[in-house]
């Protein structure tokens, strides 16, 4: 029988973190080359750990979630969540967190104008 220690399954969780950490950054870059290069590979570096430590807290877990969260960030500024009215109100929603991120990012687009830029904090 395979027994995995906490130590292990420790590292492999690191280990696929760092991996979908890189994977969300060249994404983003491509996406959003201008506030990418602006913040440099650093400070992307933060925004993505920051803004999916805060995704989770709104219950967002999939890569697709995270990966339009942090979209959201980039268009509508690092604390789009807390500071636009509307993200807020959709994020506190009882809805399931897929839902919610749905409606969210469908909301965003229809606010795309509104957009602020990133102002990593």
């Amino acid at each position: 029988m395979l027994v995995m220690r906490t130590a292990q399954l420790e590292a492999l969780r690191a280990s696929a973190q760092q991996r979908f950490e890189e994977r969300l950054m060249a994404h983003l870059g491509r996406i959003f080359p201008r506030p990418c290069a602006v913040l440099g590979e650093a400070g992307l570096r933060h925004l993505c750990r920051d803004g999916i430590a805060r995704a989770r807290t709104y219950g967002l877990r999939s890569e697709r979630d995270l990966c339009k969260y942090l979209s959201l960030m980039l268009v509508f500024g690092h604390n789009f969540d807390r500071e636009q009215p509307w993200a807020a109100e959709i994020l506190q929603l009882g809805s399931a967190p897929g839902r919610r991120m749905e409606r969210l990012y469908a909301t965003a687009q229809e606010r795309a104008g509104e957009g602020q830029g990133t102002d990593v904090a």
